[in-house]
């Protein structure tokens, strides 16, 4: 099924005595595996057969697969001409244009920590209030300090004489994975959208870093869209995306980079902030309303950027182009783009990079902020943290 593993099994027959061990080889185009070396056939001819994996199936678009037996150095063979073979996969699609599936309970914790060289007095603490939307259903957050239900992002409090802050905020979620069926999604016109929609209103506008409206990034969608394979708007951001991971190339960038959708597509070098930033400004460039997704996965301080894009009946669909750049750097197929199994091991701390609170506006909120504004006061260490526990899967 897609978004599940699958496991590839090979039988094949040896013919006459063998003097050396050999290995199957696995090779799917983002994933290559191989067996350990086998003995099957030494001094005994036959059929055999070997089973292994596993492969994610990460598109809803038939793959090839090949199997290869591969013999070490030495293996005296009489003919190597049957040794590999070929096949397609097709994964079966849901029912439905998306489905949520895999339920999962998240228990997760987020924090900021910071030591000054003397006290600051009064600063100012932004803290991202978790939103239910899309794959993630938040039941509690304990946000720390006096912060109002309306705002959940400012809090300004004087910390005395005191050089440190640790403040923390303990979140729990339930989140599902999401798999696609484009052949519903692919029935959805631009005449579908209701622009008066949040989603039409809010997720079309340029951002600070999500520079939609620039010539430079109109002209990179105006050519995803005539590569496009279809008029549709599932087809076009699909062309995006693809567009995205052909041009750039994933590099981890110093702090305090800003994810910039125009600088990731001017350098062709960027993370999987600025991969995201570019398609979500390719997709609204195009009319298609989009938003990038900040938050953190399953580990301790695993931060992570990805994307959603909006299809009128259905719903915000998810994509990951820094993960299939880390599978398939040429990104000849559409990989994380609407199936994302793992998507149950994340939680999103913000919708969109541009946040207002407290009379500032963030270009990204991505987690905790501190500010003061005390002349010759310096931090002398600082950070975010975030931590999300691996937990059962839920029976739902």
């Amino acid at each position: 099924m897609l978004g599940e593993n699958t496991f590839v099994t090979l039988k094949y027959s040896i013919q006459g005595p063998l003097d050396k061990q050999y290995l199957v080889k696995i090779q799917a185009p983002y994933q290559t595996m191989q067996t350990p070396l086998l003995g099957l056939g030494i001094g005994e001819p036959g059929t055999y057969s070997v089973t292994w994996g596993p492969i994610p199936v990460l598109t809803d678009q038939p793959f090839s697969i090949k199997i290869s037996l591969v013999g070490i150095r030495g293996l005296s063979e009489i003919s190597t001409a049957n040794n590999s073979a070929s096949f397609n996969l097709t994964a079966d699609r849901p029912a439905s244009g998306i489905q949520w599936y895999a339920y999962r309970s998240i228990e997760a914790n987020l924090g900021l920590s910071v030591q000054w060289n003397r006290s600051p007095g009064q600063v100012q603490l932004f803290f991202p209030k978790i939103q239910t939307s899309s794959f993630q259903t938040v039941t509690s957050q304990n946000l720390p300090g006096d912060f109002s239900d309306g705002e959940a992002f400012n809090n300004s409090f004087d910390l005395g004489t005191a050089i440190s802050l640790n403040q923390s905020s303990q979140i729990s979620t339930q989140a599902w994975s999401q798999r696609i069926n484009r052949d519903f999604l692919n029935t959805i016109t631009f005449a579908d959208y209701q622009f008066g929609s949040p989603q039409g209103r809010t997720w079309l506008q340029p951002e600070i870093y999500v520079e939609s409206a620039s010539p430079t990034l109109l002209q990179f969608a105006g050519t995803a869209r005539s590569s496009a394979t279809a008029s549709t708007p599932f087809a076009i951001a699909e062309s995006v995306y693809k567009s995205v991971l052909a041009r750039c190339s994933y590099m981890v960038m110093k702090p305090g980079k800003m994810p910039s959708a125009l600088s990731a597509y001017k350098t062709k070098k960027t993370d999987c902030g600025g991969l995201s930033s570019l398609f979500v400004a390719g997709c609204r460039a195009n009319g298609i309303p989009a938003r990038t997704v900040a938050g953190f996965t399953e580990g301790e301080n695993q931060w992570h950027v990805w994307a959603e894009f909006y299809i009128p009946i259905h719903g915000w669909i998810s994509c990951d182009p820094a993960y299939a750049k880390g599978k398939m750097p040429k990104g000849t197929l559409p990989i994380y783009f609407g199936v994302m199994p793992n998507l149950n091991r994340r939680v999103a701390t913000s919708f969109g990079f541009d946040v207002t609170a407290g009379g500032r506006i963030f270009g990204l909120l991505q987690g905790p902020s501190v500010f003061w504004n005390t002349s010759g006061v310096r931090a002398t260490e600082g950070s975010g943290f975030s931590s999300l526990a691996s937990v059962p899967v839920d029976g739902h």
